[in-house]
């Protein structure tokens, strides 16, 4: 039985690399998914206080408190309310106890851009909130890889929203569909290109 040579090579090639792309991926979902449960875990577990300079691994979700030495004016950014509203959370970056190092703290919303916050400079501030990984901070010098939401919120704020683990993005089941429907696509266009090219050597 003849098939068309450069076509069936492509297909051969293709598809099981497309189902293999499919496999890992439901094996990213199974890890993720492993991974969300740890995470979903974590605000139940006890506060940790941080009162030196190491901050340790695995605060991701975790209610930490520590003591801020607060560093520069408080920044407006984009955010929302405990309730969900839309507005500015209000940002500054902390030093904790003895750290060279600073953390950045979202001390809590308000309907404004332009409100006043003020934070005592040159005392220490008792904080305690939800620790979250920035990974937009792992790369720079200087600072802890964590957001720390503040709660209660300081300075009169209202709160800001509290992230959760459904903020995070869990598609991997979904690209291992894709890739899957990929290469059944692929078969089926190949089968319908053989019958249509095996037809055309006969006339």
């Amino acid at each position: 039985m003849k098939l068309p040579l450069v076509p069936t090579i492509m297909v051969v090639l293709a598809v099981p690399v497309l189902i293999a792309l499919g496999i890992w991926q439901l094996g990213r979902a199974d890890e993720k998914a492993a991974m969300l449960a740890a995470l979903s875990a974590s605000p139940d577990l006890p506060t940790v206080t941080i009162e030196g300079a190491d901050w340790p691994d695995a605060l991701d979700f975790r209610h930490i408190q520590t003591s801020c030495h607060f560093v520069g004016d408080p920044v407006a950014k984009a955010g929302r309310n405990a309730s969900g509203a839309a507005g500015y959370s209000y940002f500054a970056e902390c030093r904790p106890g003895p750290s060279v190092r600073t953390i950045e703290v979202n001390l809590g919303w308000d309907a404004r851009p332009d409100r006043t916050v003020p934070l005592p400079k040159g005392e220490a501030v008792p904080v305690m909130g939800l620790a979250r990984h920035d990974r937009s901070r792992a790369n720079e010098g200087g600072v802890i890889p964590y957001v720390m939401i503040a709660a209660p919120p300081l300075a009169s704020l209202s709160q800001s929203r509290i992230p959760t683990t459904e903020d995070i993005p869990d598609n991997h089941m979904a690209y291992a569909v894709q890739w899957f429907g990929f290469a059944a696509t692929l078969a089926i266009i190949y089968l319908v290109y053989v019958r249509g090219w095996r037809r055309g050597r006969k006339v």
